[in-house]
């Protein structure tokens, strides 16, 4: 799995899902109106954030499309990016 993750142009993750049986493109509220302090603490409210696989996923995926049931996210090495904000939000850390 660790070539598929460095070899891919871009990871989708299903980050609402509550299990593996759930799909990717669902329904969703979007949200435009809240304003997000940190990108990573968002990220981590989400089941996907909690699965042993994901740490893999984040550190070889080059580019990370997380599909979350409020918003899309865009994370990358530069930073992670949110359907709501204006501008990229830096990491402040390392996995």
């Amino acid at each position: 799995m660790g070539r598929i993750f460095q070899l891919a142009l871009c990871t989708l993750a299903a980050t609402s899902a509550r299990h593996s049986g759930e799909g990717l493109f669902l329904s969703r509220q979007v949200d435009n109106g809240h304003e997000l302090r940190d990108l990573g603490e968002e990220l981590a409210r989400y089941e996907w954030s909690k699965r042993g696989w994901v740490v893999q996923e984040r550190i070889l995926s080059r580019r990370i499309i997380p599909y979350a049931s409020q918003q899309l996210f865009f994370e990358c090495q530069e930073g992670v990016f949110a359907q709501s904000d204006n501008g990229p939000t830096p990491f402040t850390h390392n996995l």
